[in-house]
C-alpha cells in the first residue's frame, strides 16, 4: 500500500488577471502622462548655473612684468 492517497482533489489554480485600467467619466481609459526627459525636467537649473558662471568674475590675472619672488 502506498503512504500517500492518490485521490487528492486540488482546486484548479485561477489565472492571474490584470486589473482593468481606470476609466474617465466618458468611459475612456485614462492616458498615462508622458515622462519628461532630463533636460525637460531640469532646464531652468542648467540655465541658472550657466548664467551664474558667465557673470562670475574670473581668476585674478597675474602681471608678468614683475618677475622673481618677494623679499
Amino acid at each position: 500500500m502506498s503512504r500517500h492517497p492518490t485521490n487528492l482533489h486540488l482546486a484548479p489554480t485561477l489565472p492571474q488577471l490584470r486589473t482593468p485600467p481606470p476609466l474617465t467619466a466618458e468611459g475612456k481609459p485614462f492616458e498615462v502622462p508622458h515622462e519628461k526627459t532630463f533636460l525637460q525636467k531640469y532646464w531652468i537649473y542648467i540655465v541658472v548655473a550657466l548664467v551664474a558662471l558667465a557673470l562670475s568674475p574670473g581668476a585674478p590675472e597675474e602681471e608678468e612684468g614683475q618677475g622673481g619672488a618677494k623679499k
